[in-house]
């Protein structure tokens, strides 16, 4: 009895274990562990023979074996609840019918617990992670638990994580284009981007609202905002730009519900809007029925992300050579009266 007591404790063998056994970097023996076609054979075969010696397949890899109910974990933060349906059931629809569990896990601003609870499930009969998480904090440790089990981990967004995912992006260059296109036509020349330093894509989306201003040759003079999560810092902030820079004609924020905090803060403030200042939001969401003006959104398919991400994690399921890390998915800008010309 003692005995058994002993060896059920005894620590389970992790990626890391393997890494420091083969003297190479986590992320590495992930992806040999799941035959990248990156890795050479050479290196595969010192990392299998050592994980098989060190007891790594009998204990963890569990969405390896046979017998076994495979479920993938979606991961959705918790203030994406309503915003993330559609996305959600694009996948469920797709794996349900390949026999695959699909459950949805909400991380809340807590992510010490979420992740606790993650890491119990991980150990089981997880086949895969699909992640629509915005916040870095909880996509950074997601993608360590991702290479400690040698989980596949699709991430749909835009970043760059250890465990080198599968990543599903929107266009955010293309759509960064149509914005400013569309901000000149209306004569809006003195835009602001909002965007959040602990989202996903705040750089990428930074870089792409820059780059694109300068090919515009000088007609834009614009500038950049880094504001968290938070209505009381947005207030602060956007009181100061328009105190600093009173010229400004239109803010673009990194995501919807910003650009409703937006609205209600401006109009609060009887500004005008589209005459005054014009909002444009990086993404859209459906029935805007409870404001006015409306807000120009840039749009793009949760559903065809949805689809490619299941597809993806089948990929890895089934063993199949992956080509492609990264897929980038066409955005639209979806005109409405926050941006109307006078």
């Amino acid at each position: 009895m003692g005995l058994e007591n002993k060896q059920s404790k005894k620590k389970k063998v992790t990626v890391n274990d393997i890494a420091k056994a083969v003297g190479m970097s986590a992320s590495t023996v992930s992806r040999a562990l799941s035959n990248h076609p990156k890795i050479s054979s050479s290196t595969k075969d010192v990392v299998h023979k050592t994980a098989k010696k060190l007891g790594y397949f009998a204990g963890n890899s569990g969405y390896m074996q046979s017998g076994q109910t495979k479920t993938i974990i979606i991961l959705v933060d918790h203030t994406q609840i309503h915003s993330a349906q559609t996305f959600v059931k694009a996948v469920q629809d797709a794996l349900e019918k390949q026999d695959l569990q699909v459950l949805i896990k909400y991380l809340t601003d807590d992510d010490a617990t979420s992740l606790k609870s993650l890491r119990q499930l991980s150990k089981f009969d997880t086949a895969g992670f699909i992640s629509l998480l915005n916040d870095k904090r909880h996509l950074t440790q997601l993608s360590k638990l991702s290479t400690d089990y040698n989980i596949p981990l699709v991430v749909v967004n835009n970043a760059n994580v250890e465990s080198e995912p599968i990543i599903i992006s929107p266009d955010i260059f293309n759509g960064m284009m149509l914005i400013l296109r569309h901000l000149l036509r209306v004569r809006a020349v003195h835009p602001v981007l909002i965007s959040n330093p602990d989202f996903v894509y705040a750089e990428a989306l930074n870089d792409a609202f820059i780059e694109v201003a300068d090919t515009f040759e000088n007609k834009f003079e614009y500038y950049t905002l880094r504001v968290q999560n938070s209505y009381k810092e947005l207030k602060f902030e956007i009181e100061q730009i328009l105190k600093k820079h009173p010229e400004t004609d239109a803010f673009i924020t990194y995501n919807y519900d910003t650009a409703l905090q937006l609205h209600y803060l401006l109009t609060s403030k009887h500004i005008k809007i589209p005459e005054d200042i014009k909002i444009v939001s990086f993404g859209d969401e459906d029935g805007q029925v409870y404001i006015f003006p409306k807000i120009t959104s840039i749009s793009y398919s949760l559903t065809e992300m949805g689809q490619t991400a299941a597809q993806q994690i089948l990929n890895f399921i089934e063993k199949k050579s992956i080509n492609n890390n990264l897929f980038i998915k066409p955005t639209k800008l979806i005109i409405r009266s926050s941006t109307m010309g006078i």
